[in-house]
């Protein structure tokens, strides 16, 4: 006889209560949502290249943060695929190696896996600009 069960999972992001129960006990999914909150909204002009195929679609970046980026892309790549994130933010450059972890009809979710000790410097100012921004009223 199956037993069947649920995970509830609550977290408050930005002054709003999300509930997920999920039938599936899934912890790597788990750890990627949660890793996932606390990005910034930012725009900048990205590209996603596959790395095992080269295959490549341009996109625009709409949220940054230090584990992940959010991006729309007309045709996303599914869920588990490699990829090479490129954002193009001027004056700003940067590249990460990342995992498709969340794929919709009109974005992506990249959760970050490498970055290059050359662009952490730049993800970081990146980062602090919009901090900057915030904190002065500049949306």
């Amino acid at each position: 006889m199956a037993t069947s069960y649920s995970v509830q999972i609550s977290q408050e992001i930005r002054g709003i209560r999300v509930t997920i129960t999920n039938p599936f006990q899934d912890t790597l999914i788990m750890e990627q949502d949660r890793s996932l909150t606390g990005g910034y909204r930012f725009n900048a002009h990205a590209e996603l290249t596959v790395e095992d195929s080269g295959a490549h679609v341009t996109a625009r970046l709409y949220e940054l943060s230090r584990e992940h980026c959010r991006l729309h892309v007309s045709n996303p790549f599914p869920v588990g695929t490699q990829v090479l994130v490129k954002i193009y933010a001027w004056p700003h450059f940067l590249q990460v190696h990342g995992t498709i972890c969340h794929s919709e009809v009109n974005g992506v979710a990249v959760a970050f896996s490498e970055i290059e000790s050359r662009y952490v410097a730049v993800l970081n100012a990146c980062l602090l600009e919009i901090e900057q921004k915030e904190s002065d009223g500049c949306d």
